[in-house]
């Protein structure tokens, strides 16, 4: 009995340690992706205040291609180490005026929420 107690003790013990590592590996791939999200909401801060004057009522989605027009970002910084990247930021007015930038991205091997 108290060699099975310690065998699953120790199975308990490599499964949570193989876990660990499964999350860590997963969190450092994602941090390029959410990198490029935040890079993207730089870049739409910069349009709307410059193409937009700050006025929006209600919402308005800003794509790549926007971006990329108005030069706001450059197209190399949508490959993600070889994963070609496209997206939208989607800018929301907010109560008392404050304006809201969520980041979408969908790339050949992620996708913004999955």
């Amino acid at each position: 009995m108290k060699k099975i107690t310690i065998l699953m003790g120790l199975t308990m013990v490599l499964l949570s340690g193989l876990l660990l590592v499964i999350a860590l590996n997963y969190e450092k791939s994602v941090a390029k992706y959410n990198a490029l999200e935040e890079d993207l909401v730089e870049a739409a801060q910069a349009y709307v205040k410059m193409e937009l004057k700050n006025d929006i009522t209600g919402s308005v989605e800003i794509d790549t291609y926007d971006l990329l027009e108005k030069k706001y970002i450059k197209e190399d910084i949508l490959m993600v180490e070889g994963d070609k990247c496209s997206g939208r930021v989607i800018v929301t007015n907010k109560p008392l005026g404050n304006l809201d930038y969520e980041a979408k991205i969908k790339c050949d091997g992620y996708k913004t929420g999955e």
